[in-house]
C-alpha cells in the first residue's frame, strides 16, 4: 500500500514535467504519435509546479520511510535503510539541480535532473520492497 502510494506521488510529479500544450477535452482519442510528433526535450517546459510537485514526492517518501522506521519495518543500520538513505539523499541533490536548472532556464538540465532524481527514488522504493 504504502510502496503503491509513494509510486503514484512520484508519477505524478513528473507528469508536470510534460509539454506545454492544448490538451483536446472531447472527440475520440488522437492517434498515437509519429516519431516528428514527439516533443523535443528541447521543447518540454519544466515549470516551478513540477519541481514543487517532485519535492513533495521525496517528502511523502521520507515520511513513509520514518513509519516504516517507527514500525520497525526497516530497521535502523540495516544494508536497506543505507540504501534508503543514500537514496533520499541522492534524490534530493538531484532535485536540488533540477530547480537551480529550471531558474536558470536551461530546461534540458533540468529535465536530466529530474530523470534522476527519479531514479534515485526508484532505488528508494526498490530498497522499502527489498528489505
Amino acid at each position: 500500500m504504502i510502496r503503491s502510494l509513494l509510486i503514484a506521488c512520484a508519477a505524478l510529479s513528473l507528469a508536470a514535467c510534460g509539454a506545454t500544450g492544448p490538451v483536446a477535452s472531447t472527440g475520440p482519442a488522437p492517434a498515437q504519435p509519429t516519431a516528428s510528433a514527439i516533443t523535443p526535450l528541447a521543447n518540454t517546459t519544466i515549470d516551478d509546479k513540477a519541481i514543487v510537485l517532485a519535492y513533495e514526492a521525496l517528502e511523502v517518501a521520507a515520511s513513509a520511510v520514518d513509519e516504516l522506521l517507527v514500525a520497525q519495518v526497516i530497521k535502523p543500520g540495516s544494508p536497506a535503510a543505507l540504501r534508503i538513505a543514500d537514496g533520499l539523499s541522492s534524490a534530493k541533490t538531484w532535485l536540488s539541480v533540477a530547480g537551480q536548472a529550471q531558474k536558470a532556464a536551461q530546461a534540458d538540465n533540468a529535465a536530466v535532473a529530474l530523470l534522476q532524481a527519479s531514479s534515485a527514488l526508484a532505488g528508494v522504493y526498490s530498497a522499502i520492497g527489498n528489505r
